[in-house]
């Protein structure tokens, strides 16, 4: 058989490299050859792993895609630089398919590997939608690991490539991520700022559920991070309207008990108890056990201030429920609540079993810094309150040099740290105490200032236990 020279026609014989004519390298006649072959069985087995993976046999799919990528191997060894990046993308896009289904037959070890790949995969081929999936997907494995240091860069990252990309909603979710991962981690400098940013690129994209979710975001900055609850009201409210408007249950579900507890901590505890039962309402017709379980303890703390000893049967009925959920920031407040109930009744002992448990959750390296501070509080007042001085100063003076090296910004009701920690000190006759008092109730009276209504910022002031033990204490110090 014969080879045409492309260049001046001349036929040469078969195993000839050049044109015996005009000394042209010669080319192979085009191959309907095994690369082509190869790549249309990959396509069908991949199929056939799609359509398994559809119809719920998870392990049938994994054998499929196992197969495609053991042939899309063999392919990437056969093939020129050319096809190389392009067998580089469909091993991507298998495991895009697969690495999910490792947790579906009870492997979620192997979950990581495949991402892992897969962001390897993204960066050899400079695919950037495909690189910002990968960098998103297993920063998201970390946060649900609790893996923060691993998940830190990687949102960064992620931040800076889908600004490029110009993908607003990415971005402002990344964006989001990263403030709830530094407010947790006690880097809560950049956290308003971030948060800020963020809700900016959701309101240019105009799009209803990630406003939702940023005026959700900011609800919770303003309640807890900063301690404005009356601010926090407009923003949960933005959000449960936008989340009821884009058919997101879970979200208005979450963002009722939000408004729910502003009300508790500005003092308005009938437009507490109203919105909580809306919560009750939405959890039980989405059939969430968790955010039913969280509506049971966010209505606890409220009962806590005007019927303590309901408060207490309420949070011991959450806690079974709230232990049962995999949620350690549930377990940790449904632990706290039944805490700070049970020291309202003079149960010190009861107290201190749930802190105890709470510093346990915390060990794990996966709660928020501030909950640290406010366990050690806490223990403060059970240790002080069942004579274990020694114990009540070293655990109050823990919880304020937490406060003071985390800053009071990012730290639900600080006031309630300095509290416990002036107790301790007002106990043994210390005159430092009345500083630790005096700071306490500049903070309070900070919050107050940021509440436009006269009747609610007197209820604050007045109706709240903690501002009202302050302000009594101060009271009796000073008149």
């Amino acid at each position: 058989m014969s080879v045409k020279c492309l260049e001046c026609g001349f036929e040469s014989p078969e195993g000839f490299s050049f044109c015996g004519h005009c000394g042209a390298r010669l080319s192979a006649p085009p191959a309907a050859t095994a690369v082509d072959d190869r790549e249309a069985a990959i396509r069908r087995i991949k199929e056939a792993g799609d359509q398994a993976r559809r119809s719920a046999n998870a392990a049938a799919a994994l054998e499929r895609y196992q197969e495609a990528l053991a042939l899309l191997d063999s392919a990437v060894l056969a093939s020129d630089a050319t096809l190389h990046v392009q067998f580089l993308n469909a091993r991507f896009d298998i495991l895009a398919e697969r690495y999910p289904l490792w947790t579906a037959i009870g492997q979620p070890d192997r979950v990581e590997a495949d991402l892992q790949d897969m962001l390897g995969i993204a960066r050899r081929a400079g695919d950037g939608a495909r690189l910002a999936k990968a960098i998103i997907t297993l920063a998201r494995q970390y946060l649900d690991g609790r893996q923060y240091e691993l998940a830190r860069p990687l949102l960064e990252e992620g931040v800076s490539l889908l600004r490029t990309q110009a993908d607003r909603a990415g971005e402002a979710a990344t964006l989001a991520g990263l403030a709830h991962l530094n407010w947790r981690t006690g880097r809560f400098e950049t956290v308003a700022d971030t948060f800020q940013r963020a809700h900016e690129l959701r309101r240019r994209a105009g799009e209803p559920a990630g406003l939702a979710r940023s005026y959700f975001d900011l609800g919770l900055l303003y309640r807890d991070g900063l301690s404005h609850p009356f601010h926090a009201v407009g923003h949960f409210e933005k959000a449960i309207e936008l989340a009821r408007h884009s058919g997101d249950g879970d979200l208005e579900t979450q963002g009722r008990i939000g408004l729910g507890m502003s009300w508790a901590r500005l003092g308005d505890y009938a437009q507490a108890r109203t919105v909580f039962e809306q919560a009750r309402h939405k959890a039980d017709e989405i059939q969430s056990a968790e955010q039913a379980a969280w509506v049971i303890v966010a209505q606890a703390g409220a009962l806590r201030e005007t019927e303590p000893s309901d408060a207490r049967l309420t949070v011991e009925h959450a806690l079974a429920p709230a232990l049962e959920v995999d949620a350690p920031d549930l377990r940790w407040h449904a632990l706290l609540e039944h805490a700070r109930i049970s020291q309202a009744a003079g149960a010190w002992s009861d107290a201190h079993t749930s802190l105890e448990r709470m510093q346990a959750l915390e060990r794990s390296g996966q709660m928020y810094a501030y909950c640290a501070m406010w366990s050690h509080a806490l223990l403060a007042r059970s240790y002080l309150h069942t004579d274990r001085r020694d114990q009540a100063a070293a655990a109050s003076e823990q919880a304020v040099t937490l406060l003071q090296s985390h800053g009071f910004a990012g730290v639900p009701m600080p006031q309630m740290i300095l509290w416990a920690h002036y107790e301790v000190l007002a106990d043994s006759d210390a005159q430092s105490a009345l500083h630790f008092l005096r700071q306490a109730r500049e903070l309070m009276l900070s919050q107050a200032n940021t509440i436009g209504d006269g009747a609610l910022r007197a209820r604050f002031l007045r109706d709240v236990a903690i501002n009202r033990a302050i302000g009594d204490d101060w009271a009796r110090r000073h008149f």
